[in-house]
């Protein structure tokens, strides 16, 4: 009933290219050159994994929605909680099943039990990088004022075509660099390194992940 091929897909598609990342952020911290064939090549390696975290994925989320939709207040707020603590239990599900070779579930199990070992129990609400991605994409609503003040028709919808490329643009990057991340995180709860892309601070207290100066 919830299992929808859309989302099947969509989960399929995004969950291979970010272990793709993985792999290749993975070796780039350890001093090696990956090229987009190393990750792809890795993924395609993991593709029994990474079906049953999509199967699982596109479960849980529409169900979750299902029941946000047609519940009150109170059960909008109880599906926001849930979802943030499953956000917080599968922050390292990715790299996990990637490098450890292991199903969705035992990955999710190790997941919380990484995270609370390494930092305890005061797990951030937000391990994004969602802040520093913020205000570039306030500025795409810049051009569209623009063009609404000055442009006429034909510069609205030629600034509107111009923004969501950029927005879609910044949306990638973003995932691409909470991947990253992400990798960094698991590499230091794993082999206590601190990876030279990142601030040790960061990798240490990742409650300060938003505040991220790139070296």
């Amino acid at each position: 009933m919830f299992l929808s091929p859309f989302y099947l897909v969509s989960y399929l598609t995004f969950i291979f290219f970010n272990v793709a990342i993985v792999a290749c952020a993975m070796k780039r911290m350890d001093g090696g050159d990956p090229a987009v064939g190393h990750g792809l090549n890795f993924a395609a390696g993991r593709m029994k994994a990474i079906f049953q975290l999509a199967m699982v994925a596109a479960t849980v989320g529409p169900i979750l929605n299902a029941i946000s939709n047609r519940s009150g207040v109170a059960g909008k707020i109880v599906t926001g909680f849930i979802g943030a603590a499953r956000s917080i239990a599968t922050y390292f599900v990715l790299p996990i099943m990637a490098f450890e070779n292991i199903g969705p579930f035992q990955a999710i199990e190790g997941s919380l039990w990484m995270f609370k070992r390494t930092w305890g129990e005061s797990l951030p609400s937000n391990l994004g990088m969602g802040s520093i991605f913020f205000a570039p994409a306030l500025l795409g609503i810049v051009p569209m004022v623009l063009a609404a003040m000055f442009g006429g028709i034909t510069g609205m919808v030629i600034a509107l075509v111009a923004v969501i490329v950029y927005w879609v643009f910044l949306a990638v990057l973003h995932s691409t660099a909470s991947t990253v991340l992400m990798t960094a995180l698991y590499r230091y709860a794993t082999t206590g390194k601190v990876s030279e892309e990142f601030p040790a601070g960061v990798i240490k207290n990742p409650m300060t992940a938003g505040q991220i100066v790139w070296k």
